[in-house]
């Protein structure tokens, strides 16, 4: 087991470094149940996950942001976040492990039908994204 306590993951991008994020479900109305004796983290977009004794577990965990769903990336200098109704972005140095930049929107407006919130997405060599658009149906 790479980590612990991260909850509610969903896809998982690594960065050349080794660094790991994982986008964190946040969009789905209805709260989840937690195991007695235990506590909801706090909102958070992605968690940022590394290894600093190469033991093969992570050492640090930092959350970031608020609004998380599916779809997360790395590319050009970016983290890439799925938040439901948009595709967001960190710039992210190649060494740093949280990202200094502020959230910027690339593309917002996707609808939250039922069934379907789920936005994963990919990011081609020409920096083209490709997001997933599911319907109630």
């Amino acid at each position: 087991m790479f980590a612990e306590g991260v909850s509610h993951g969903r896809h998982v991008a690594v960065a050349a470094n080794g660094d790991v994020y994982v986008a964190i479900e946040g969009t789905n109305p209805s709260p989840k149940a937690l195991p007695a004796g235990t506590t909801a983290p706090p909102p958070t977009s992605f968690v940022a996950l590394r290894d600093t004794n190469h033991d093969g577990r992570a050492d640090l965990m930092r959350r970031v942001g608020t609004l998380g769903n599916t779809g997360i990336a790395i590319a050009g200098g970016y983290v890439y976040v799925d938040e439901g109704t948009a595709i967001v972005r960190y710039a992210r140095a190649d060494t740093a492990l949280v990202p200094a930049g502020k959230r910027e929107v690339v593309v917002d407006g996707f609808p939250l039908s039922p069934g379907h919130r789920a936005r994963n997405f990919a990011i081609d060599t020409t920096g083209s994204l490709f997001v997933n658009v599911g319907s109630a149906t």
